[in-house]
């Protein structure tokens, strides 16, 4: 089944005991991509792909040339059954401010077909900052509900991105569960252009106001009604940087990075390659191994994600040049000048 549906060798995978969902293993992709698997037949074989595991499989059908409408024909090829998918719009431009949302749902300026919305604003009281405003249209546990939330302010708590650097601003998440998320996938199959389904159904079961909607002079929010009018084509992306070596790229980059610096700059000293030795003195471990084996496989698939960390490094490297230039600048500022003696 994974190498049939997915297209990816067994060889890449590797397997853990695990007893969750009443399964009696999984194997996993690069600790993206998890398959649970049981020896009771009827319990079938659940594949599980959340973002960093979509974004995986995105770049691995690119680089084999293939789309996600193939991925789809191949699951219903082997009676696979869709539990749940979750669609994302990101906002790179901000054409919504969600607390000004959350403003309007407390003074009942919108109409909505759905039972209940959630409105969270979180906050961190150490710094007095916020973690940024989700909204949550319809249940949660329902077969379909949306999610409206802040993209900026997360990636600043969970990437440490400043919001002015983070490249989406909001997310607008539809998101489907059993038969609902069977049929969102039959929808996909046919179509490769999903913007008029997904705009579709966000504004026939919400719309926002300039005033409570019972009063004769309501007019649809302004830039609500940019959002659902002048939104550019959407497609089903293949665009998707897997981001499988964030963690470790960015705690070398901001807390090991000094120690190799300090490192290379003794062997320079003493004329002892240090960082060359230390490399040569420790080995790859076996989920390394594997990441190794699937970027020989398929090199595309990492491309963009070397790239986005050549862009952050070249980032921090322009910092450190401005500030060392205006630590210059300000040194020559300072400097004494004793003035010419007169007799």
């Amino acid at each position: 089944m994974i190498e049939k549906v997915l297209g990816i060798s067994m060889r890449h995978m590797i397997y853990h005991e695990s007893t969750t969902l009443g399964y009696t293993g999984r194997y996993n992709l690069l600790k993206a991509i998890d398959i649970r698997v049981s020896k009771d037949k009827s319990k079938g074989t659940l594949f599980e792909l959340k973002g960093a595991g979509c974004r995986l499989l995105a770049g691995w059908l690119k680089g084999k040339k293939e789309s996600w409408n193939d991925f789809f024909e191949r699951v219903f090829e082997y009676d696979g059954n869709f539990t749940r998918i979750d669609l994302a719009i990101n906002d790179h431009y901000g054409y919504l401010d969600i607390p000004t949302l959350a403003k309007k749902i407390e003074r009942n300026e919108f109409r909505s077909t759905f039972l209940i919305e959630d409105v969270y604003q979180s906050k961190d009281f150490s710094n007095r900052g916020s973690h940024g405003t989700t909204l949550y249209f319809g249940f949660r546990k329902s077969l379909m509900h949306f999610c409206f939330y802040q993209k900026d302010h997360e990636q600043r708590r969970k990437r440490g991105i400043p919001l002015e650097e983070a490249p989406i601003i909001n997310r607008y998440e539809v998101r489907t569960r059993h038969e609902k998320a069977q049929e969102l996938a039959h929808q996909l199959l046919k179509i490769e252009n999903f913007e008029p389904l997904v705009f579709g159904l966000i504004n026939q079961t919400i719309c926002f106001y300039d005033r409570p909607p019972d009063d004769s002079n309501a007019k649809i929010d302004r830039r609500w009604n940019d959002f659902i009018g002048n939104h550019e084509e959407i497609t089903l992306s293949l665009e998707s940087d897997p981001m499988t070596l964030e963690k470790s790229f960015n705690w070398i980059l901001n807390n090991v990075a000094p120690s190799l610096k300090l490192i290379k700059e003794f062997g320079n000293i003493y004329r002892v390659n240090l960082l060359g030795l230390i490399l040569q003195s420790t080995e790859i471990n076996k989920e390394g191994e594997k990441m190794l084996e699937v970027v020989r496989e398929n090199p595309e698939l990492f491309k963009g994600e070397i790239k986005v960390y050549r862009r952050v490094i070249e980032r921090k490297l322009e910092k450190l040049r401005k500030e060392k230039k205006e630590k210059q600048s300000t040194a020559n500022n300072n400097v004494h000048r004793t003035p010419p003696s007169t007799s």
